[in-house]
């Protein structure tokens, strides 16, 4: 089970499960959302490729590319290229066969997404986030993540922008993945292992340091995840705002994963039997 830490400047919309695991896969994921940003509503749709690879097994090095299709009420419809992402995460501590993990991580994001059109911040980011990992029971898990999310020059782009910087639609910042000039994001989830995958719920809070300031949205999460083979995983999210402060009014993610070889993992796997007969701790 994988998550990736950095969604832009925001939390991973989708599942809490494998906020811990370090990986060695590919993915294919196909977001689509509506949204009400500052003056701006509509829709988009997007295809995003990423890729981890974990070359020690507490180590991770991961990347990530968005291309979305955004439709804003009255405009032409646009297609493009997102902001990218690459990131590094290391595992600190792993107890008891997974019992408890704990990871740190940092990404930076590279404005390659058109600010005019939405596709973009306009500007760099820097994300730091810790992660654990719980197994409350051999197929029972909670995970946590807190992140920081800084802008390197500016002011984000969580609120109304109307100025336009060339040929676009007078957008002016990011619509795939809003956010302020400073923000802490955290998201807290239970994850249930299946004969056929797993379940999950979770939800996720946003608080602005600057620009702007005070409580943004808190969206709850659904998660289903379906093994196609030992080395394919489909993967269904849905997310909703729960609170008047709303970045987007609905998100659903489709996910096809595969892995390739090790996944450095312990947690979220059942526990393995020991000598005696009993549960492996």
């Amino acid at each position: 089970l994988s998550s990736n830490p950095a969604d832009a400047c925001n939390l991973p919309h989708h599942e809490t499960a494998g906020l811990t695991t370090l990986n060695n896969d590919l993915n294919i994921d196909w977001d689509q959302a509506d949204f009400a940003v500052g003056q701006h509503q509509g829709s988009w749709q997007s295809i995003t490729i990423s890729g981890q690879y974990a070359p020690l097994d507490w180590l991770e090095l991961s990347i990530r590319v968005p291309m979305a299709n955004i439709q804003v009420g009255g405009q032409p419809n646009r297609f493009g290229l997102g902001d990218m992402d690459g990131g590094i995460r290391a595992r600190l501590l792993d107890v008891g066969n997974g019992a408890f993990q704990w990871t740190v991580g940092v990404n930076a994001i590279a404005p390659t997404g058109n600010m005019d059109h939405g596709f973009g911040s306009g500007h760099a980011a820097i994300t730091g986030h810790t992660a654990f990992n719980i197994r409350l029971h051999s197929d029972v898990f909670l995970a946590g993540m807190v992140q920081y999310a800084g802008s390197l020059e500016g002011s984000g782009h969580s609120h109304d922008h109307s100025h336009d910087h060339g040929d676009g639609d007078g957008i002016g910042g990011s619509l795939l993945a809003p956010h302020g000039a400073q923000e802490l994001a955290s998201v807290l989830g239970l994850t249930i292992n299946t004969d056929f995958g797993y379940v999950g719920t979770g939800a996720e809070l946003i608080y602005g340091i600057q620009d702007p300031v005070g409580l943004g949205p808190i969206n709850v999460h659904l998660n289903l995840g379906v093994d196609l083979s030992k080395a394919w995983q489909l993967r269904a999210n849905m997310s909703l705002p729960v609170t008047d402060e709303t970045r987007y009014l609905w998100r659903t993610n489709l996910s096809l994963r595969w892995t390739f070889g090790d996944a450095h993992d312990h947690a979220n796997k059942p526990a393995e039997a020991a000598g005696c007969g009993c549960a492996a701790p």
